[in-house]
C-alpha cells in the first residue's frame, strides 16, 4: 500500500518565507506607484491653482493607491490567502513607508497621522489582496 503525506504549508509555498520574493515584487511595485502618484499630484499642485493645505490629502491618497497595488500584485504572484496575505503585505508597506519618513527627517515615532497611514495602508492592502484572489475566479 502506498502512503500519500500530506504537506505541510512550508511545502506547498503558504509560508512567510517562500512568499518573501512575492513580498519584496510587491513592495517595489507599491513603491512605484507612491512616487507616480507623488509626481503626478505635484506636477498638479504647480501647474494649477491648487491651495498647499492640500498636499496632505494628496499624500493619503498616494499611499492609500499605492498600498492597493503593492497587496494586489503580491497576492495575484501568491495567488492564495487574501485576507492575510494583503494583511502582511500592508503591515510591510507601512514599515518602508515609515523608514522612507524616518530617513527624510520627516517624522515623529508615534503620532496620529502614522497610526492613520498605518490602518490605511493594511486596509487598502488587504482589500487589494481580497480582490486579487478573486478577480481570476
Amino acid at each position: 500500500m502506498q502512503r500519500t503525506v500530506k504537506e505541510s504549508s512550508f511545502t506547498t509555498g503558504d509560508s512567510f518565507v517562500k512568499n518573501l520574493k512575492k513580498y519584496a515584487i510587491g513592495l517595489i511595485i507599491g513603491a512605484a506607484c507612491a512616487a507616480l502618484f507623488m509626481l503626478l499630484f505635484s506636477f498638479l499642485l504647480t501647474v494649477n491653482s491648487i491651495p498647499d493645505s492640500m498636499t496632505g490629502a494628496f499624500g493619503y491618497i498616494s499611499m492609500a493607491i499605492a498600498a492597493f497595488a503593492a497587496g494586489f500584485c503580491a497576492t495575484l504572484l501568491i495567488k492564495s490567502k487574501g485576507l492575510l496575505n494583503g494583511a502582511i503585505m500592508g503591515v510591510l508597506f507601512f514599515v518602508l513607508h515609515t523608514i522612507v519618513s524616518f530617513a527624510a527627517g520627516s517624522g515623529s515615532v508615534f503620532s496620529v497621522k502614522m497610526l492613520i497611514f498605518l490602518v490605511v495602508e493594511v486596509a487598502l492592502a488587504t482589500l487589494g489582496g481580497i480582490l486579487s484572489v478573486n478577480v481570476r475566479k
